[in-house]
């Protein structure tokens, strides 16, 4: 379950993050997206996501220096 709040709405109401699996924010002004909270039940898995990414992305540099420097 998802919704899209404000940033106004999340310091008005904090406990409406836990009504949901993961919220979108955005500026109710502009429309502009502002980013994603995710619900601690997903948050964790997330976080191993991203840093599996980002150390996928750092052998491929070295693996591309390497080839250079050898």
């Amino acid at each position: 379950m998802t919704t899209i709040v404000g940033i106004r709405d999340i310091a008005r109401n904090i406990d409406l993050l836990k009504e949901y699996d993961y919220v979108d924010v955005e500026d109710k002004k502009t429309h502009e997206y502002k980013g994603l909270f995710l619900s601690p039940s997903y948050a964790k898995e997330f976080k191993e996501y991203l840093e599996k990414k980002s150390q996928k992305e750092k052998e491929e540099k070295l693996s591309r220096l390497k080839k250079y420097a050898g």
